[in-house]
Parts: structure tokens; C-alpha cells; sequence
């Protein structure tokens, strides 16, 4: 199967940040991009000289599983070679349900996962009317404190090793230019 993803590249070397400053490089991002409506849920994958954003939508579109597809692009082969992935992970607002509400609420969220299963997550709660962060809720939890890794997050290292799960990406050509 082939289709057409859309990606960001952000040029930044990564080899030298810690987890907690690529983290909140990411964070920066959502925080200004939440209030704009403008932070829908994308992948992350950090390379050594950049970070790629991979929107969502045409996986969606296509019926792929999404903890797969983010799997797959551990052990992704990227045309032309640009350098293994380092981390991978989520970013954007997603919307969560809590017991007791009927509607779920929206939620920003940065989570990184690394190739020894080492994880990071920031998240905050959004205000549904004004779309701004509401920092009373933001927390941070890490596997290197010993926080339990949160459902539905991660483990996407380890099923790509366990399935063999691999995905070929190549840049597209840019479209003719006429005259």
C-alpha cells in the first residue's frame, strides 16, 4: 500500500539533547500552536539533525492501526537516508475521558518514547471555551522516576522488534513547474 503523508521537517541536532529538553522543545510547540486551534494530534520522530511531524489523517483515512504505524516508524527506511529515528512519539490535543463526564475533555499532550523503552509525558488539560492550557493541570511524568508508563501510550519499540513492523518512506517529487 502507498499513500502520500504530510510531514514537517524541523531542522534541529538532537544527538546532544536530553530527554527533557527535546521533550520541551515539543511542548513549546503544542503550547503555542493549542490556543490558535492549530495542534491536532501528529507523530513525532526525532532523527539526528531534525525532528519529522507526521500528520495523521491520511493513516486514519486509510484504516491503519495507529499504534502500528507509529511502530512501524522505529525501524522506518527513509529515502533519501536521513538517519535512524532516535525517539518517537505523540503530540498535539487528543480528547480524554474521564469517569463521571458525559462529554470527553480536551487534553494537550507531548509524549516521546525512546529505542530502550525510556518514555516522557507532559500533559494539561484545555479549557474547552477559551482553548487555552490550563496550567494547574499540566504534570510530567518520566520512566526514569519510576512512574507507571500510561495506557495507550508507547511500547511502539518493542512491538516493531516483536512483528518485524517496517514502513519505506521516500519524499515526493515536487510537481512540475509550468510556465
Amino acid at each position: 500500500m502507498q499513500f502520500q503523508l504530510p510531514v514537517q521537517t524541523l531542522s534541529r541536532d538532537t544527538t546532544l539533547l536530553a530527554d527533557d529538553e527535546l521533550g520541551e522543545t515539543l511542548v513549546a510547540m503544542v503550547r503555542n500552536a493549542v490556543p490558535r486551534g492549530t495542534a491536532p494530534t501528529v507523530v513525532t520522530v526525532a532523527r539526528p539533525e531534525r525532528i519529522d511531524v507526521i500528520g495523521l489523517k491520511p493513516v486514519v483515512d486509510h484504516h491503519i492501526p495507529i499504534q502500528g504505524f507509529i511502530a512501524s516508524l522505529t525501524r522506518a527506511d527513509v529515502e533519501p537516508t536521513i538517519g535512524d529515528a532516535r525517539a518517537v512519539g505523540i503530540m498535539g490535543t487528543v480528547k480524554l475521558r474521564q469517569s463521571g463526564q458525559e462529554a470527553p475533555a480536551p487534553m494537550a499532550v507531548v509524549f516521546l518514547e525512546w529505542p530502550d523503552n525510556r518514555w516522557w509525558l507532559w500533559r494539561a488539560l484545555i479549557d474547552p471555551e477559551s482553548k487555552a492550557i490550563l496550567t494547574e493541570t499540566e504534570t510530567l511524568t518520566r520512566a526514569i522516576d519510576g512512574d507507571p508508563m500510561p495506557v495507550g501510550f508507547g511500547r511502539w519499540w518493542s512491538l516493531a522488534r516483536r512483528t518485524g513492523m517496517r514502513v519505506t518512506m521516500r519524499h515526493a517529487a515536487p510537481p512540475p513547474v509550468v510556465h
